[in-house]
């Protein structure tokens, strides 16, 4: 997954429908340092994969609830994923992109932003 950066590619007349970037309009740096995490020599590569479970998905409130669809979203929108991934599907993504440090932290800015979102 690209990160979701709002564009119009030079070669496009118009946005496109979500008004988002796609591979082809992103930066080559961006690319590079997205492919640079799966280097099987690079250092940082072993501290990839959050290795959440579904039970904690759940738990940290992700799935199986009935505002489980809107945490999702935020924390995909947090993690720069698409937004409208299914729980498998985000935690897929999460387990092969992200740190488990990095997912706390978008799990508690996720859960927070949606709780006053809902307030409002």
């Amino acid at each position: 997954y690209v990160p979701r950066i709002k564009g119009r590619e030079k070669r496009k007349n118009r946005d496109s429908k979500e008004g988002i970037l796609g591979v082809e309009g992103i930066e080559d740096s961006i690319i590079r340092s997205l492919l640079q995490r799966f280097c099987t020599d690079c250092p940082d590569t072993a501290q990839m994969g959050a290795q959440i479970t579904k039970a904690e998905f759940f738990s940290d409130g992700f799935s199986g609830r009935n505002d489980a669809s809107g945490n999702r979203r935020m924390l995909a929108k947090e993690l720069s994923l698409p937004e409208n991934m299914t729980s498998g599907a985000l935690l897929e993504a999460i387990n092969l992109l992200v740190t488990r440090a990095e997912y706390e932290s978008a799990k508690r800015s996720a859960l927070s932003n949606n709780s006053k979102e809902g307030i409002l």
